[in-house]
């Protein structure tokens, strides 16, 4: 058992600046050194081309490529360093869990992974240029889940990681996602343009309460459409069954503890409470296997409003993006959580 703290972060101007500032900030954190011992493992794994992340990215916001640029001079690495560990492209991806409910103009995830690799870092976005959001960070530049000033909200949820193919990883692809759609439909569609590394499922929704979940592997995708889904760890359309894991008892399970909140009418709080309160038995604990539940998020899309929480904790944050948009100040400085393992955090909770 040990309690952990996440930071609330708040960045705006250009992205440039925006890469400089969190990099900058991070220069000499536990962070920091611990992505560069990571960084001497993941060139023997992969290799980051520069030159086709740099053609992937400008097809679609040169503006990304240009916050890398900032994230290499505030954190004093080498450019070459940052994109190989940082872009996601590439990228290797350990298994995970995530469960996520879309019903009644709600989005509700818990992120369930283990402590070894969690940033800990709430980032509130602002940029010149592109769409406000308010999301978790993974591997600096990359995202967990979050939502856009559009009231797009995203997360993914790890399928499987064989014949992985030449493309972005989870994080990376969410943060396109967050910065350049406004509705599901162009989640979805970008979503099948897009290269993918690995096998993930995606659970997107927005202000109209349009859901989707997309399953995308490295060669071909499916999608799922409705007001009301749910979204846990396996691919369900039979064209892409032969990109699941063998045992799929854990997700499906979870799965089913769901169902019978779909045709339920949850305000914001209730549908927190579904997933983080362990009563309900979707809160994971099982963080040696990469599958324990670490934050739970509840995003209203309509008014831009959203619910997170800790770990087991009945006492979540209330943020407002939209206040963040109209230049009202964010007081919550950080989040404290407990979570029941002893496995470390990669930074000082």
């Amino acid at each position: 058992m040990q309690r952990f703290t996440v930071p609330i972060h708040r960045v705006c101007g250009t992205y440039s600046e925006i890469g400089f500032k969190q990099g900058e900030q991070l220069r000499n954190s536990s962070l920091a050194t611990f992505y560069k011992k990571r960084l001497k493992q993941s060139v023997r794994a992969y290799q980051a081309d520069i030159n086709e992340t740099k053609a992937i990215l400008q097809t679609y916001k040169q503006d990304l490529w240009d916050e890398l640029i900032g994230l290499a001079e505030g954190l004093e690495w080498s450019f070459t360093d940052v994109i190989q560990e940082f872009s996601g492209f590439q990228s290797n991806w350990k298994k995970s869990g995530c469960s996520a409910i879309m019903t009644n103009g709600i989005y509700i995830r818990n992120y369930d992974y283990s402590p070894k690799t969690y940033e800990g870092r709430l980032v509130f976005t602002k940029p010149n240029t592109g769409f406000a959001s308010v999301a978790f960070s993974q591997r600096i530049f990359g995202r967990i889940d979050g939502m856009n000033e559009h009231g797009l909200t995203i997360g993914y949820h790890f399928v499987n990681r064989i014949r992985p193919g030449r493309g972005f990883i989870c994080t990376t692809i969410n943060r396109l996602i967050l910065e350049l759609c406004k509705s599901t439909e162009e989640a979805v569609s970008l979503l099948r343009e897009l290269p993918h590394r690995h096998s993930f499922n995606y659970s997107i929704y927005d202000r109209h309460s349009d859901a989707a979940v997309v399953e995308a592997s490295p060669t071909q995708t499916a999608v799922h459409r409705s007001e009301q889904l749910l979204c846990s760890n396996h691919f369900s359309h039979s064209s892409m069954h032969s990109f699941n894991r063998k045992h799929l008892e854990h997700s499906l399970n979870r799965e089913g503890l769901m169902h019978p909140f779909l045709n339920q009418s949850p305000s914001l709080l209730e549908g927190y409470q579904w997933l983080n309160d362990r009563k309900h038995k979707i809160f994971q604990t099982d963080y040696s296997n990469y599958a324990g539940t670490i934050h739970t998020v509840a995003f209203e899309p309509t008014h831009l409003t959203c619910l997170i929480g800790l770990g087991t904790t009945n006492r979540p944050h209330f943020f407002s993006l939209q206040d963040w948009i109209d230049g009202k100040p964010i007081r919550i400085k950080k989040m404290l959580g407990v979570i029941e393992t002893d496995i470390p955090f990669p930074y000082s909770p």
